[in-house]
C-alpha cells in the first residue's frame, strides 16, 4: 500500500516528530465491564477501552463531525499503552499517536473540504464578556444537569464543544485569543431540538443556548462554511505489530 506508506512517512518524518519507544495497541476484552480511562504523563500514554474514533480525535486532532470513518470505529474498543521517549514534550504526543494509529491499523486517509450548514461563533454587538483564566493549567470541562463549565479553554476549543451540544459544526470566528473560564446554563430540551433539526432550516430563536451565549457577548450565526473532513478510506479492525 504505497498511499499508506506515504501517510505513515509524512506523520513521522515530515513533522520531524519522535516516535513512541515501545507501544501496544490491542482490542479490549469485551467480556469484561470497562469504562473509558486515559492518562498522559511525562513517561507514558495509556488508554483503556477507547474506541478508535476517540483515539483519532485525540491524535489528529479533529472534532467528532470532521472524522468520516466506518461505524465500527465507535463500537470496537482498544487498550493502548505507549512509552514517551525522553526529551519529547506533551505537545508532540498527538503527532506520535497519529503515526502509531496509521501504522498499526494500516490506515489509508485523505482530507477534503465541504461547504456545509454550520454555526459561526461571533462576537455580539456589545462585545465579548468573558472571564480570562487565572494562570496556566490544563483544560477542564464540567457538566452538571444543564450547567456547563469550561476552565482554561480557548474560544476555539469552546466552539468545538458547542458542536457536540448543538449537533452541527461550530466554527470560531471571534478572533479572541488566550484562555477563559466560561459558564453556561442550558435547557436540555432546547438542545435536543437543535440536534434533531435540519441544519439548513434551524430556527435558533428562543433556544436557551443562544440566550446564554448572548449573556457573555457571543452569538451563533447560521452559515454555510468550509468544513475540513478527515476521511478514513481503509483500516484494519485488528492492529498489527504488537
Amino acid at each position: 500500500m504505497i498511499l499508506w506508506c506515504l501517510i505513515a512517512f509524512a506523520s513521522r518524518s515530515f513533522a520531524q516528530t519522535p516516535a513512541f519507544e515501545v507501544a501496544s495497541v490491542k482490542p479490549s476484552d469485551e467480556s469484561k465491564t470497562h469504562s473509558l480511562t486515559w492518562k498522559y504523563d511525562d513517561a507514558r500514554v495509556t488508554y483503556t477501552h477507547a474506541n478508535l474514533k476517540g483515539l483519532m480525535m485525540d491524535a489528529f486532532p479533529v472534532a467528532y463531525y470532521q472524522l468520516d470513518a466506518p461505524s465500527w470505529f465507535e463500537t470496537q474498543h482498544y487498550d493502548l499503552s505507549a512509552k514517551i521517549p525522553e526529551g519529547a514534550t506533551q505537545e508532540q504526543v498527538p503527532a506520535m499517536l497519529q503515526a502509531l494509529l496509521t501504522e498499526r491499523f494500516r490506515m489509508v486517509l485523505h482530507r477534503e473540504t465541504r461547504n456545509e450548514p454550520a454555526f459561526a461563533l461571533v462576537v455580539g454587538k456589545t462585545g465579548a464578556r468573558l472571564k480570562r483564566s487565572d494562570g496556566p493549567g490544563d483544560l477542564e470541562i464540567k457538566s452538571t444537569g444543564g450547567r456547563f463549565e469550561w476552565h482554561r479553554a480557548t474560544v476555539a476549543r469552546f466552539a468545538q464543544t458547542l458542536s457536540g451540544l448543538t449537533g452541527r459544526p461550530v466554527v470560531d470566528t471571534t478572533g479572541l485569543t488566550g484562555t477563559f473560564d466560561i459558564v453556561l446554563e442550558l435547557n436540555a430540551a432546547d438542545l435536543a431540538g437543535l440536534r434533531n433539526a435540519d441544519p439548513a432550516e434551524a430556527n435558533p430563536s428562543g433556544a436557551s443556548i443562544f440566550a446564554a451565549l448572548q449573556a457573555i457577548g457571543l452569538k451563533l450565526e447560521s452559515r454555510r462554511l468550509p468544513i475540513e473532513h478527515l476521511v478514513v478510506d481503509e483500516a484494519l479492525r485488528v492492529p498489527v505489530n504488537n
